[in-house]
């Protein structure tokens, strides 16, 4: 009954999609990464917001947000902004369909999965909101899952067939999704754990070449020094707003008095919301996120080293501690929106392939997908009720996916031990 609620609901907010999906829609994001790159072509000055609103008039009337992201991601991007912005739009909605296919076929080369699977599991992430919500506002973030699916298939190779240059590879893959979106340097953990300093070294000597590239072709210095003081704190800070499914985000309006104006059933229809918290005492709020964001750190850690000691330095170990991570990643974050959640198709599958090879039911993994499709509707739920509880159900789904991937880990001991006092 829950697998049949989590599709219908699901189903219901993709059909509500589709018009939008096929008359391309209008990709806020991508408008805001477009004007950057136009920008930096027409030889101005990045972040600057009254260069931003000229440029976005004279690129063709863009809707566009506020560049937040490094010089460098605008630097990828000035070859789609040499071509008018309708087209660009068009190919960038193109390009987000293939970085989903090309994950999808990755992750079932990685697992292997009969390759008749990539299709019907392309179907079935389609009806996933934040997958469609990334398309609709042409986001980055299936780019970075792509960069995710590669660094990890290029990682578990050198496993069984010592093919230490893929080492080299995957550590180009993740500092790139590193200098895109900095929350993905959480992935290093993984590979500190698993002692693979090529990795590592690559790494951040990606990053290092991808600030030099931003300097150069970025607009200097001085873009790098105002993306580091001025806009990297002020995108790092925690906002309550109930799309912000972090630990802080979620703890934060269950300890002090939010208003918001948010847009219910369409996307102009405003409507002001009063949220009473549990309890109004904020300090004691940030105090249990703290306490949250630590606890998470150390198990997830803790739970890795485990899994290594237990397991070696197995192709295993390794796909359920990179899973393991990037469930903690979208929850230690401080601003996780829920079209973030396209991440979390890493650790859904992971754990859905682990569960049948282990002959586990895959219940939990139901109730994870039903709650993420229930984030969608938190909007509509405040018609009814508003309160806290309504803006949680993302949380609670990672949450629930990242604990269920902990017990996988004592799972596995337990069956080594069995296996032994059976013998």
């Amino acid at each position: 009954m829950l697998g049949i609620l989590a599709c219908v609901l699901a189903l219901i907010g993709f059909i509500r999609a589709i018009p939008m999906l096929l008359q391309v829609p209008d990709q806020l994001d991508f408008g805001a990464y477009y004007v950057a790159a136009y920008i930096l072509n027409t030889h101005g000055e990045l972040y600057q917001s009254n260069m931003i609103a000229v440029a976005a008039e004279n690129a063709g009337h863009v809707h566009a947000t506020s560049y937040i992201y490094p010089p460098f991601w605008a630097v990828l991007i000035r070859p789609l902004a040499l071509l008018p912005y309708s087209t660009a739009e068009v190919v960038w909605l193109v390009c987000n369909v293939l970085f989903l296919c090309l994950s999808v076929v990755l992750m079932v080369h990685l697992l292997q999965l009969p390759f008749i699977t990539a299709a019907p599991l392309v179907g079935v992430l389609f009806l996933m909101p934040a997958v469609y919500d990334t398309m609709l506002l042409g986001q980055v973030s299936l780019l970075i899952t792509l960069l995710l699916v590669g660094v990890l298939t290029l990682s578990v190779v050198p496993i069984s067939k010592k093919c230490y240059q893929n080492e080299v590879l995957a550590g180009v893959l993740l500092g790139l999704a590193v200098a895109i979106k900095v929350y993905q340097a959480v992935m290093i953990l993984v590979y500190i754990v698993h002692r693979r300093m090529k990795v590592l070294f690559t790494t951040g000597l990606t990053v290092s070449i991808t600030v030099l590239i931003g300097i150069l072709f970025g607009g200097g210095w001085s873009s790098i020094e105002h993306w580091l003081t001025d806009v990297m704190p002020a995108v790092s800070t925690m906002s309550p707003f109930p799309s912000n499914q972090s630990i802080r985000g979620v703890i934060t309006r269950f300890f002090s008095t939010n208003q918001f104006q948010v847009p219910v059933l369409t996307s102009t229809n405003f409507m002001s919301i009063l949220i009473r918290p549990l309890i109004d005492h904020a300090l004691l709020g940030r105090l249990i996120s703290w306490i949250g964001i630590l606890s998470t750190i150390s198990v997830t850690v803790l739970s890795m080293i485990w899994r290594v000691r237990q397991d070696g330095q197995t192709y295993v170990s390794l796909v359920m501690n990179f899973a393991t991570a990037i469930a903690a990643m979208l929850l230690i974050t401080p601003v996780v929106w829920d079209f973030y959640f396209v991440h979390a198709l890493i650790p859904m599958v992971v754990l859905a392939w682990y569960n049948a090879r282990v002959s586990l039911s895959q219940l939990t993994l139901i109730i994870v997908c039903l709650l993420l499709v229930l984030q969608r509707y938190w909007r509509f739920m405040l018609l009814f009720a508003q309160t806290p509880w309504l803006m949680c159900f993302g949380f609670l789904g990672i949450g629930l996916l990242w604990f269920t991937l902990q017990r996988t880990s004592f799972h596995q001991y337990a069956c080594t031990i069995t296996q032994k006092n059976e013998r």
